[in-house]
């Protein structure tokens, strides 16, 4: 079985934004469970680690594997979660194609409608 994303070409922008935001969002949460637990360190290789740092790196990788899977659609074999992720990648490349039907307004125009509202 490869590993194929759904629809690769399409809605591309989307879905980086959408998985930087992510990307920053699941580094905070990492951060904050290393905060919040904390706990008495354990010895890995010579370093003291404290347990908060294991449990946040847990929870980043584990959080991590769901956003990949759910930005890029891949096969899993099971139809409900395959049939999930691709209606997200289907709503992100929907999102990028309407964005670029917007008629984005220049730097006149929107000083002209600034001074009407």
């Amino acid at each position: 079985m490869k590993l194929l994303p759904y629809k690769p070409n399409q809605g591309r922008y989307a879905r980086y934004c959408v998985g930087g935001a992510l990307a920053a969002l699941l580094l905070f949460a990492a951060w904050r469970i290393t905060r919040f637990i904390g706990g008495d360190p354990f010895m890995v290789m010579g370093l003291s680690v404290p347990y908060g740092a294991l449990w946040g790196a847990v929870a980043f990788v584990m959080l991590g594997c769901l956003a990949v899977l759910f930005l890029f659609g891949f096969r899993t074999g099971l139809e409900t979660v395959d049939a999930t992720t691709s209606s997200c990648v289907d709503l992100l490349i929907d999102t990028e194609n309407e964005l670029q039907k917007v008629a984005w307004p220049g730097r006149e125009e929107l000083r002209r409608y600034t001074i009407v509202v």
